[in-house]
């Protein structure tokens, strides 16, 4: 139907960059949900889970299991919060800080297909609307 938002749109859009995604990480050894955290933390270092469980929008127990998983492979750290000795701070690194190099310029070649011959008024317009509908989800 014209004019009504259809998640199948959505679903086909996340079909599509999960395939691109996947092939890129295929000789990387870590996982797209892997990806996103470390792409989290590339701009948040030091955190603690429960801040970078926020940021990504994944419960806790989720947080958790790939935060394990990311210190197995030696691409995170976790350090005692000096104000709370209960918590922990998580790190990337210089292993992660590499690859997250290498997952910035995937997504950098992600977003020129997504956005070839898209202008960037055309652009901004949907990342607003993509903005307003996630608030909009936010309040069900």
């Amino acid at each position: 139907m014209e004019g009504i938002f259809t998640p199948t749109k959505v679903q086909q859009i996340k079909k599509h960059i999960d395939k691109f995604l996947d092939n890129e990480l295929l000789n990387t050894g870590i996982s797209r949900l892997e990806a996103v955290y470390i792409g989290c933390l590339k701009d948040n270092n030091g955190i603690s889970l429960i801040e970078l469980t926020n940021l990504v929008h994944f419960d806790k127990a989720n947080t958790t299991r790939v935060i394990s998983e990311l210190e197995l492979k030696g691409l995170v750290t976790r350090k005692v919060n000096e104000k709370d000795t209960r918590k922990y701070k998580i790190y990337l690194t210089e292993k992660a800080k590499e690859l997250e190099k290498f997952i910035l310029n995937s997504k950098l070649k992600l977003n020129k297909i997504a956005f070839e011959g898209v202008s960037n008024k055309e652009k901004e317009v949907f990342e607003q609307t993509l903005e307003k509908i996630i608030e909009n989800l936010n309040n069900i």
